[in-house]
């Protein structure tokens, strides 16, 4: 088995990380309101998810998404796909927003990828 087909796309990886991401983003969620004493170790559990989401949308613009695949599961210019991007580039900040923001959030972070997950699984 050659190297490239042992190494996940950088879509699957992409969804793997907005997944990962959206467990993370539960626990935090159902911490809100977060005491003082507790704020800065939530802070920087947000911080590292910024920093996965902003290594997930770089996977995506990475692997060129719009352009169709060799077996053509991909058509050009796939709508599920810029959604994916523009939620990603939105820079959420999840300590400002209210739980039920967060929530909402969350919901479209899971629609997305499931769209994501859908592309992949042709």
């Amino acid at each position: 088995m050659s190297d490239h087909a042992a190494r996940p796309s950088a879509e699957v990886e992409a969804v793997a990380t907005v997944g990962s991401v959206l467990t993370d983003l539960v626990e935090v969620a159902e911490r809100l309101p977060v005491p003082a004493d507790q704020a800065e170790p939530v802070a920087r559990i947000l911080d590292r998810l910024s920093e996965e989401i902003t290594e997930a949308a770089a996977m995506l613009r990475g692997a060129e998404p719009a352009r169709p695949r060799l077996d053509g599961s991909l058509p050009a210019g796939d709508p599920r796909v810029n959604r994916a991007r523009e939620l990603l580039a939105e820079h959420h900040q999840p300590l400002t927003m209210t739980p039920g923001d967060v929530r909402h959030l969350l919901a479209r972070i899971q629609r997305a990828a499931v769209e994501l997950l859908e592309i992949v699984n042709g």
